[in-house]
């Protein structure tokens, strides 16, 4: 099998003109905000499971800029709906 220099350099050539752009990382997404209200204040057991999420990062890993707004639960904290 003869190998054709003309082709080698074009397929070469291309494959240099090619390789930056896959090459080239995805630009990330910006954030999405998302305000979470919480009925309880920051640390209670029972909502536990979003202070974790924001400390490590969790939401951000999914696109979401998430901030927490808490409100004591009960009925004292009808007049923040």
């Amino acid at each position: 099998m003869r190998v054709n220099p003309r082709e080698t350099v074009t397929v070469l050539a291309a494959g240099l003109l090619v390789w930056p752009v896959l090459d080239a990382p995805a630009r990330p997404k910006p954030l999405e905000p998302v305000r979470l209200a919480v009925g309880s204040r920051p640390g209670n057991i029972v909502y536990l499971q979003i202070d974790l999420a924001l400390a490590l990062g969790y939401f951000a890993e999914e696109g979401l800029n998430v901030s927490a707004d808490y409100f004591d639960g009960g009925t004292i904290s009808s007049p923040a709906f």
